[in-house]
């Protein structure tokens, strides 16, 4: 699921409750026994970057938690601000003003999207490409009017869209600085901007001395250590469509998980349906109705890989996505004139994920 990016600051704290061992049929000698915990789980839920936003954590103290809590909203709004489309002022924004061959500085933060942008559009040979941003509005103004975009204007800006133009730079002072070569520079960096700041505020969460969380923005779900006496994270993987039992539970620790998929952003134009995936290399939507499913180290690369693997399709996707910083895929796909689903799954148990 992509979620806009806009904050709402508040914060309520919904529960507290003691962390007790699990309940266990067999007997144990005094020795097998663990000391029981102190953690307490806290839980908070607020309205941010367009959806809710559930943090999960285990600490000693209320105030332990709320510190926690604090720090990572404190960095959400801080990071947020230069990713933000939907403010006319935000950096993000302002880059289509940069006149050619004229470096501009640019924040950490939207340095690192736009590399890890970079990066991913070389991992998925084109199938995830910011530059590609007046191609994706033109098919987000298609759905919302039920027209379908000129075929001309398509084509043009898929010509504008290269990395080839695009030059990130660190200067004396080590500040990043962006220089393009085209007409027009305009970026769209939603693919991964919500798994960046989920990493961000994860990591604020752990150097407020929290081992054990788990941050849920829509669907787009980071977690570190497991809570108490648990191997894990029990996260459940969506089905197709509306309705549909989840695929399966996974067991999550240390890791990121997001979906991608056209079960709810779509519209029907002419009788023909067409969802939000968009493949940048023909652009246009993928016709095929798909989910996918990714887990990774980072949440930054759950977010791109799953929008990268969406527009490639499970034949692609299968062969490209070995060397892309992803742990696994689960990957639903419905075959024109079929009922059911098609159902793969891989996994690749020793990944090196870049460092940020």
């Amino acid at each position: 699921m992509k979620i806009s990016l806009w904050l709402a600051a508040s914060i309520a704290f919904i529960a507290a409750t003691a962390c007790s061992p699990p309940s266990c049929a067999q007997s144990r000698t005094p020795e097998d026994v663990s000391p029981p915990t102190r953690l307490k789980r806290f839980e908070t839920r607020t309205q941010a970057m367009g959806s809710n936003l559930d943090m999960v954590l285990y600490a000693e103290s209320l105030d332990a938690a709320r510190a926690a809590f604090e720090n990572a909203i404190d960095c959400l709004e801080r990071h947020s601000i230069p990713l933000n489309h939907y403010v006319a002022e935000s950096e993000v924004n302002q880059l289509p003003s940069l006149s050619a061959r004229s470096p501009r500085p640019i924040s950490p933060v939207l340095a690192r999207a736009i590399e890890r942008s970079r990066q991913w559009f070389g991992w998925s040979q084109g199938a995830f490409d910011s530059t590609q941003r007046e191609t994706i509005q033109l098919w987000s103004r298609a759905r919302r009017l039920k027209t379908l975009p000129d075929p001309e204007a398509i084509q043009k800006a898929l010509q504008r869209s290269t990395w080839e133009k695009i030059e990130l730079r660190e200067d004396a002072q080590r500040s990043m600085t962006i220089t393009h070569e085209g007409p027009r520079l305009s970026l769209d960096v939603g693919g991964l901007a919500v798994g960046l700041l989920l990493d961000d505020m994860m990591l604020a969460i752990r150097e407020s001395g929290i081992t054990s969380a788990l941050i849920n923005a829509g669907g787009d779900i980071i977690v570190s250590d497991p809570p108490p006496n648990r191997e894990g994270w029990s996260i459940s993987v969506a089905g197709l469509q509306w309705g549909d039992a989840p695929l399966l539970n996974v067991e999550l620790r240390n890791g990121a998980i997001t979906s991608s998929g056209d079960l709810n952003q779509f519209a029907m134009i002419d009788g023909v349906r067409y969802g939000h995936i968009i493949d940048p290399r023909s652009g246009r939507p993928v016709s095929q109705r798909r989910s996918v499913t990714v887990i990774a180290d980072q949440a930054i690369d759950a977010d791109a890989g799953a929008t990268a693997l969406a527009a490639l399709g499970h034949e692609e996707s299968f062969r490209l996505s070995e060397r892309m910083p992803i742990r696994e895929v689960y990957y639903l796909w419905l075959p024109e004139n079929e009922t059911n689903p098609h159902f793969r799954t891989w996994v690749y148990p020793s990944v090196n994920a870049p460092t940020r």
